[in-house]
């Protein structure tokens, strides 16, 4: 069999083999870009097919059924390692801290994400389900307690995710920062103080139940879908930037002020003014009064 021949049918099939893994949800984005790195092995088996492939076909076809073999147990050797959201993981941060203002930094690969406010008196609980005990650290900076929630790096990712919940007190503002690949992710405002989240994601799904104080919206995204919640009693300022969005008020209380700038009509009689940005490459926007 001619090289050519066989580099182009293991390109097809492992383009098949990933679109299909992708569908089916077993394989996500961030795994998606690692297997890219690996490309240039089918230019290896190339050179190999044409060192050895001259008069001997039977050398040549063992050569490349061995190396699939091997990519592909070193493949599935990973996923079983890394496949599953693992164990549970409980912290709590007490009462003991003179802080105004409470700053969250939350880095997850990918998974679900829950944001909502805490029943009891801890500043914070957080519940991390994750394949690996999650980076966890806190401190007092100034008049702020800074908190830090990190999923540890990996080399591949196959799976659903971690599932992270973070219970926040009701009464301090809260500032919170997301960074994560593919996300599923509810942040229920409703009971909590927050001024700002800046959240960047890859892809996914967000869903905003806004509170009732101003604040700031920033959203950075690829591909995904944003839908938010709003009390009749807030106002909201939406600016939305990129190639494919689509923008839609239950209500119909959104003006036009401009390019891709929207506001409620009667912002000046609401209680609050919540600014959302959006940033996306393909996004759909969906505002619901609650």
């Amino acid at each position: 069999m001619k090289p050519e021949r066989v580099i182009l049918g293991l390109a097809i099939v492992a383009l098949g083999l990933i679109w299909l893994l992708v569908n089916l949800g077993i394989l996500t984005t961030p795994v998606v870009r690692d297997i890219w790195r690996f490309w240039p092995v089918l230019l290896i088996i190339w050179g190999l097919l044409l060192l050895f492939g001259r008069g001997s076909g039977g050398l040549s076809g063992c050569l490349a059924a061995v190396i699939i073999i091997l990519l592909i147990a070193a493949f599935f050797r990973t996923a079983l390692f890394y496949g599953t959201a693992g164990d549970d993981y409980y912290y709590e941060i007490g009462r003991n801290y003179a802080a105004e203002r409470v700053r969250l930094d939350v880095r997850q690969h990918a998974g679900k994400f829950l944001l909502t406010a805490n029943s009891g008196t801890e500043i914070a609980k957080l519940e991390l389900r994750s394949a690996a005990r999650p980076l966890v650290s806190h401190d007092v900076s100034g008049d702020s307690l800074e908190i830090s929630v990190a999923e540890k790096a990996r080399r591949l990712f196959v799976g659903n995710g971690s599932d992270w919940k973070l219970y926040l007190q009701k009464n301090l503002p809260v500032e919170l920062t997301l960074r994560t690949g593919v996300a599923d992710a509810l942040f229920d405002l409703t009971d909590l103080l927050a001024k700002r989240l800046n959240i960047e994601a890859g892809a996914g799904d967000l869903t905003i139940s806004l509170g009732r104080v101003d604040g700031i919206i920033n959203i950075k995204g690829g591909v995904g879908n944003i839908t938010v919640y709003v009390p009749e009693n807030i106002g909201i300022r939406l600016q939305a930037e990129g190639a494919l969005i689509s923008i839609e008020s239950e209500d119909g209380k959104m003006t036009g002020i401009g390019e891709r700038r929207y506001e409620s009509s009667d912002l000046a009689a609401k209680d609050a003014i919540i600014e959302l940005n959006v940033e996306a490459a393909v996004c759909s926007i969906k505002l619901r009064q609650n």
